[in-house]
């Protein structure tokens, strides 16, 4: 009887930037290895980037790691993987909270060991190691690289997108507006296609 392979869990960008500043594994001057991802800050510099729960889970850990800094670990509830998540300027959740997929928990941020706003994420797999923070030789090797696991969200449906963009470029008799036009329009664009946008997510 031939055995099943079951499929390695799928989980979200745990931030909207996809800006890696530092990849999982060792340390580029080889004395450490780096047991996570580095996502720099949409803008770099600035700390307050929405950071989300990258599948169904629950807050096992919420602390102040003078490495980590703000600092969150949670269980997925839907695998046997557990996240860290480092350097955050806010938490808006505490221990024992759960969570769906996508939801903001926090804000990346600087704090603890840090050299400027970034996301240090990690992936853990409970089967591997039963305690969490059980290391060997120094290194936790319950770690996983996170970008095996991370997958894009599938973008959205943009026909309603194209047809709100269609009705600013027409007038009220339904003909194209000359480009003059649409520029004076734009405020009034940008502010309803971000108002939903903000829907879609």
């Amino acid at each position: 009887m031939s055995v099943i392979e079951k499929s390695k869990p799928e989980i979200i960008f745990p931030c909207d930037s996809r800006r890696i500043t530092s990849d999982y594994g060792p340390r580029t001057s080889g004395d450490k290895f780096h047991d996570g991802v580095d996502f720099g800050a949409i803008k770099q510099g600035v700390s307050g980037d929405p950071v989300y729960s990258v599948s169904k889970m629950k807050i096992v850990s919420q602390y102040f790691s003078k490495t980590y800094g703000n600092l969150i670990i949670a269980d997925s509830l839907e695998s046997n993987l557990s996240y860290v998540y480092g350097h955050l300027s806010e938490v808006f959740v505490v221990v024992g909270t759960i969570i769906n997929a996508d939801k903001t928990i926090g804000l990346m941020g600087n704090t603890g060991k840090s050299t400027g706003p970034h996301l240090h994420f990690e992936v853990r797999d409970r089967h591997y190691s039963s305690s969490f923070w059980n290391s060997h030789d120094g290194e936790f090797y319950s770690s996983q690289d996170p970008m095996d696991y991370i997958v894009e969200k599938a973008a959205p449906d943009c026909t309603m997108c194209r047809e709100l963009l269609i009705s600013y470029m027409k007038n009220i008799d339904g003909e194209l507006l000359k480009l003059d036009d649409i520029h004076t329009n734009l405020a009034h664009i940008m502010t309803d296609f971000e108002s939903f946008i903000k829907t879609l997510k």
